[in-house]
């Protein structure tokens, strides 16, 4: 992994579980996060706002324009790694 500028990898977020409401179906709440690619299979990702982050998703905006690359050059797939409320989860 490298990024396509040089600039450490952006559009990184995480939450560390807490709710935008009490409702069980409200969405985590995300705050940016800083990351840095640690070696070709690891990014290291925090938050001065949180203590203890249990969740990252990357570029999960219909608008990001992110940065991180694999090593040809193909930009990386967004993800998150919290689960999508029941209600949200289709089959």
């Amino acid at each position: 992994m490298k990024t396509d500028d040089g600039q450490p990898p952006n559009w990184f977020e995480i939450s560390d579980g807490s709710k935008a409401n009490e409702r069980s179906i409200a969405p985590l709440v995300y705050v940016k996060a800083e990351a840095k690619i640690v070696d070709k299979d690891t990014i290291e990702v925090w938050s001065p706002k949180l203590k203890n982050p249990k969740f990252v998703r990357f570029a999960w905006h219909a608008l990001a324009r992110h940065n991180l690359v694999n090593g040809e050059g193909i930009p990386a797939i967004s993800f998150r790694t919290d689960k999508l409320p029941q209600m949200w989860n289709r089959r």
